[in-house]
């Protein structure tokens, strides 16, 4: 019985981390190095893309790559997807 309790316990701990941050598979999109990240963007919706952190603000998603940030030029198709579920 502890054992399944404990079992419970750690899939609902991976549950809660795994659900601050969703995934979604990479394609290839051109992105344009900006000379620094908006301010308050890490308080925006985030999600893993290409295994990396992006934001959503103001209409663009963007990532940190080493010390530099980036946005994508054209919205990826699976972040657009990820994005119009979060209104519905």
């Amino acid at each position: 019985m502890f054992a399944r309790k404990l079992c419970m316990l750690c899939a609902c701990a991976a549950l809660s981390v795994s659900c601050h941050h969703a995934r979604v598979d990479i394609e290839p999109v051109s992105a344009v190095e900006i000379t620094s990240a908006p301010v308050g963007i890490e308080a925006s919706p985030s999600v893993v893309y290409g295994g990396r952190l992006v934001y959503w603000y103001e209409n663009h998603w963007y990532f940190r790559e080493g010390d530099a940030w980036h946005y994508y030029v054209e919205e990826p198709r699976m972040l657009r997807h990820h994005r119009r579920h979060w209104y519905h």
